[in-house]
């Protein structure tokens, strides 16, 4: 036999012996199968023998190859034949995953009546029966075998959250002894009010029985048993308690010891008026003690020769004991009252003063509070008044006068001179001079006011104010209305003014750090003949906010007669001006005046609109939304409306480096109205970007006073030179004059166009009968010089010989 033919019989061979060892592997994974094993042994059995054969053969390989072969073969398909019994006997048993065993079972004696499962841990378990609850002949659970919570259990509690946490269930009972009856859980959870139902006991019938009344809780006067009827007969009746022993019966009779009637006891009591009199404290044992420490002073304890001594003695004994005191009703006083420094006054009433001079209904202490009621002054008085004071609080009160008019001296409702840290909170006033005067404070609060019917003093071109701001540091006015009356009395709602008198004096000292917030001014009311002052009026100030205020009929003021006006920031206002008179009409005004001008003001986002009074029979012209003046202003996203014969914008002669930006005009259709913006006088620097409106963008012939105004539009004008003469197409009225030379031509510029612009500067030909292609070769200051070429030949043109023409963009 061959070498190759050797090999054959050695590779066979080695295949059968694998075939055996996977046989013997499965014939071991069955030993614990019940009926499979034996087949799966003996398919290994033959499958061994056939190996062995294979074996064999290799000693006489040279004449059985071909028997050893077949052995292989053989060997093989036992080998298969066992692997597919050894499948089917593990397809058909409880099996776990490769890798993990299971335990053995107890021993047949053992694991009678055993239940197999299997522990915590995985591991197998074998559990008795009688560890497990067995249904008995009628398919139910013996009784025997449940555990006694199973079954309906009683509880008693005494309230309803003892109930609610119980751990009950369904069909168990809460006897409830806070009130008398049970309830049964009807369905899980316990924690449920709604689960419990109420559990009545059919008592009504036996409480007619002698032992009725004991059922509810009620005996007879022995305490026996009784019937409901007879306990309610033996009971005190009415006609008892109001007879002349009627106090006996509840133990009680007169202060002689007679038997008098429960009324007559009752009378016979301390009321609290006697207790709250000069002598109540005698009325109870160590009363004095006791009322120094929990009753007010009033007035009535001390009135024993009027009731303005009263009220003087009453402020001198809370400041000795420190007691609070109390003014209730209705009190008329001749003269000013001292309020004691650091206490509280509660008033409830009306205090009415006639005092006629410089002097308050009340002047306010150190520290003082002061909260609720009315003033009234009937005489040339304020209502309330402070003069170096500190820390102080009116809150809640009403003012009144009945005596200022136009031709009175003035008179404020609330007046504060030199006073510090102080708030004034939700009052009302009307009929004075202002509703609130501030003079030369600092870190004041005005809160929640509303101010009415104002008086202007025409001989002293004063008055009709909300709230007087002069020569004061740190103050916000916050949440104020403020109504002018229909007899055209009311002037500013808010008045910036300067120090020096009324209305201020040139160069007087301004205010500094104010805030003016959530304000509404209502001119509604004002005759269509008489002309609005502004809502809002600013002189001299330095650093202002004022914003969310809507102005119904006024405008928004700052006039630099008082010195210069700088760091306002007008925002997010609304403001309906109306035109009342042939004079002008304004939205948004900032005035210089002399030397002393607005700088550094803000005015944004505003909604300005400027219209004509109904009644008032004025036309449509005049009307400004927004009066740019002063120097470095900016006028940022302001929307404006006025009529179309208006300007939406006008700049004032002097005004330089102002922006106007964003803004929009939504007045005319488009060419239906006058100019965008219309320029008074000379100016300079001010600029013009992002704004949209219909209306042309200039007046005609009125930007001869501009000097340097930037824009963010593209304008064009158009030289054409003939015979030596420059004619031009210039709606923008961008070119001064024009020079003509042999070799070019000098465009000059108007003022109002800047350098940066003409630095921008494009020149294009122009169709004439000889075209040509112009060149800008200098730019020098707000000239323009142009060379012409042939666009046939290429050589230079002469412009005093040849006809010409070219259009200038400028892009900024």
């Amino acid at each position: 036999m061959s070498i190759s033919d050797t090999s054959n019989a050695k590779r066979y061979a080695s295949i059968a012996e694998v075939a055996a060892a996977s046989a013997k592997l499965s014939a071991e994974k069955l030993e614990q199968a019940p009926d499979y094993a034996a087949q799966a042994a003996a398919s290994a059995s033959a499958a061994a023998s056939s190996a062995q054969v294979a074996i064999s053969a290799e000693s006489v390989v040279r004449s059985l190859e071909i028997s050893a072969s077949e052995s292989a073969t053989e060997a093989a398909a036992s080998a298969a034949e066992a692997g597919n019994a050894a499948s089917a006997a593990v397809g058909q048993c409880i099996r776990v995953p490769d890798g993990e065993l299971i335990g053995e079972l107890p021993p047949v004696g053992s694991r009678q009546s055993m239940v197999v499962s299997f522990a915590g841990d995985g591991s197998l378990l074998a559990k008795p029966l009688s560890d497990f609850a067995i249904l008995d002949e009628n398919g139910k659970i013996p009784v025997s075998q449940i555990p006694s919570i199973a079954l309906n259990e009683p509880f008693v509690v005494s309230s309803q959250a003892e109930m609610l946490a119980l751990d009950a269930q369904v069909g168990d009972i809460a006897k409830r002894t806070d009130l008398g009856y049970s309830f049964c859980l009807a369905a899980p959870p316990a924690s449920t009010l709604s689960n419990w139902v109420q559990l009545t006991d059919d008592v009504l019938s036996q409480l007619g029985q002698s032992s009725g009344a004991g059922m509810i809780g009620a005996l007879d006067a022995e305490g026996g048993g009784s019937t409901v009827q007879s306990v309610l007969n033996s009971k005190v009746s009415h006609l008892e308690l109001t007879s002349i022993n009627g106090a006996a019966i509840i133990g009680s009779r007169s202060s002689s010891g007679e038997n008098i009637s429960v009324q007559h006891a009752l009378d016979d009591k301390v009321d609290s008026s006697e207790l709250i009199s000069s002598s109540g404290a005698e009325l109870i044992s160590n009363g004095e003690s006791l009322l120094t420490g929990f009753l007010y002073h009033i007035p009535e304890e001390f009135d024993t020769v009027g009731m303005d001594d009263a009220i003087s003695e009453c402020f001198a004994a809370s400041a000795a004991d420190g007691r609070t005191i109390w003014i209730h009703g209705d009190k008329s006083l001749s003269s000013a009252k001292n309020l004691p420094d650091g206490r509280k006054i509660l008033n409830d009433g009306i205090i009415t003063s006639s005092e006629n001079g410089n002097l308050p209904v009340l002047w306010i202490g150190n520290n003082t509070t002061i909260k609720g009621g009315k003033l009234i002054s009937t005489g040339r008085s304020q209502a309330a008044r402070s003069e170096g004071k500190k820390g102080f609080t009116i809150d809640g009160v009403s003012a009144e006068s009945t005596y200022i008019t136009s031709s009175t001296l003035p008179a404020y409702a609330f007046d504060f001179y030199n006073s510090t840290d102080f708030s004034i909170n939700n009052v009302t006033a009307s009929g004075y001079t202002g509703g609130v005067g501030l003079s030369n404070t600092n870190r004041v609060k005005l809160s929640g006011m509303n101010f009415q019917n104002m008086k202007y003093h025409p001989d002293l071109v004063a008055g009709g104010y909300g709230v007087l701001i002069q020569a004061s540091t740190s103050t916000i006015v916050s949440d104020l209305f403020f109504k002018v009356g229909s007899d055209g009395y009311g002037r500013h709602g808010v008045y910036q003014s300067a120090s020096g008198g009324v209305g201020g004096t040139t160069g007087g000292s301004g205010s500094v750090n104010t805030i003016v917030k959530g304000v509404i001014l209502d001119y509604s009311s004002q005759p269509a003949t008489v002309t609005p002052p502004g809502g809002i009026n600013i002189r001299k100030n330095d650093r202002g906010i004022y914003t969310n205020v809507i102005i119904d009929g006024s405008r928004i003021t700052a006039n630099a007669e008082n010195g210069n006006i700088a760091a306002q920031l007008i925002t997010s206002n609304i403001v309906a001006s109306y035109k009342h008179t042939s004079n002008p009409a304004y939205g948004v005004i900032l005035e210089d005046s002399g030397s002393y001008r607005p700088r550094g003001n803000m005015t944004s986002n505003n909604l300005i609109s400027v219209g004509v009074k109904a009644g008032s029979g004025q036309d449509t012209s005049l009307c400004y939304a927004i009066v740019v003046a002063g120097q470095d202003n900016s006028y940022v996203g302001n929307i404006t409306n006025v009529p179309d014969a208006s300007y939406p914008y006008l700049v004032r002669g002097n005004a330089t480096n102002c922006l106007i930006s964003g803004g929009m005009d939504y007045g005319p259709a488009p060419g239906n109205g006058v100019s965008f913006i219309i320029f008074e006088g000379t100016v300079s620097n001010i600029a013009i970007k992002g704004c949209k409106t219909n209306r042309p963008w200039f007046k005609s012939g009125n930007l001869a006073g501009v000097t340097d105004l930037t824009v963010d539009w593209s304008r064009m004008c158009a030289v054409a030179v003939n015979g030596g003469a420059a004619t031009y197409d210039d709606a923008n009225e961008l070119i001064a004059s024009t020079a003509i030379n042999a070799s070019n031509i000098v465009v000059t510029f108007n003022s109002h166009v800047t350098v940066s612009a003409l630095a921008t500067a494009v020149v294009s030909t122009r169709k004439t009968t000889a075209m040509t292609i112009p060149v800008i070769t200098v730019r020098s200051g707000k000239t323009l010089t142009i060379e012409l070429y042939s666009l046939a030949t290429g050589s230079q043109i002469n412009p005093t010989t040849t006809a010409c023409a070219v259009t200038i963009t400028l892009t900024a």
